[in-house]
């Protein structure tokens, strides 16, 4: 977790809480793994579509694991800085360029926030 993450996830709780209450409090604000591997992908990339971040998600951490749908949905949540109820800074965003899909439409570019 990060420190700003942290922190965040502090100033709801008060020193008198249960320990439980802080350790559930620093999960809301996790990234997953899947999250974490993405970002990996996009380092690797720089720029990349959906269907690229996915296929390079499989040859990185094997073709067992999320679904293809799962991983446009973790790289949507990075992008939109949030998951359910979590809060955290958004780690990716659209580049404001365009490749192509496998059927040859036109897909966005996502990249790593600096």
């Amino acid at each position: 977790m990060t420190d700003e993450a942290h922190a965040r996830s502090m100033t709801a709780l008060h020193d008198g809480d249960p320990e439980t209450s802080h350790e559930a409090a620093a999960s809301v604000y996790a990234i997953t793994e899947v999250q974490e591997n993405i970002i990996t992908v996009l380092g690797e990339l720089v720029l990349a579509t959906d269907e690229q971040i996915i296929r390079h998600y499989r040859t990185l951490f094997g073709k067992r694991g999320p679904t293809d749908q799962s991983i446009r949905t973790r790289r949507h949540e990075l992008t939109e800085g949030r998951r359910g109820a979590s809060i955290f800074t958004a780690r990716i965003q659209f580049s404001g360029k365009f490749g192509n899909s496998a059927t040859g439409r036109r897909a966005r570019l996502w990249e790593l926030r600096p």
